[in-house]
């Protein structure tokens, strides 16, 4: 492990990714990639989940500078690893499918039909 106090998770795929809460200081370092253009709450949100991965495999992962990196993180880590970390941050909300569709107990769409 990268570090005592990440935890390792399995994907659908068998990947091995360890995983820790950003910090705040990595937070800053996710803006700072972003570029001088503020990214959406979701952007946001998806860029924190890719870069709470700290290795893939047992091979310790760089924090992204810049958009592209993380675009690339993202890709090595895959739908499924996207969802594994999703899923092991935020256990009681899984709300897709698993292919990012949401389902009929998504609270948002309960909130649309009424």
């Amino acid at each position: 492990m990268t570090d005592s106090s990440a935890v390792v998770i399995e994907t659908a795929s068998g990947k091995k990714l360890e995983v820790k809460e950003c910090t705040p200081g990595k937070i800053l370092k996710i803006l700072d990639a972003a570029g001088t253009k503020s990214p959406s709450a979701a952007w946001m949100r998806y860029a924190t989940l890719v870069c709470s991965v700290e290795a893939i495999d047992g091979k310790p992962v760089m924090i992204p500078q810049s958009k592209v990196a993380l675009e690339q993180l993202a890709d090595r880590l895959g739908n499924d690893g996207i969802v594994a970390v999703a899923n092991f941050f935020s256990p009681d909300e899984e709300k897709s499918d698993g292919e990012g569709a949401a389902t009929d107990t998504d609270p948002d769409i309960d909130t649309a039909k009424n």
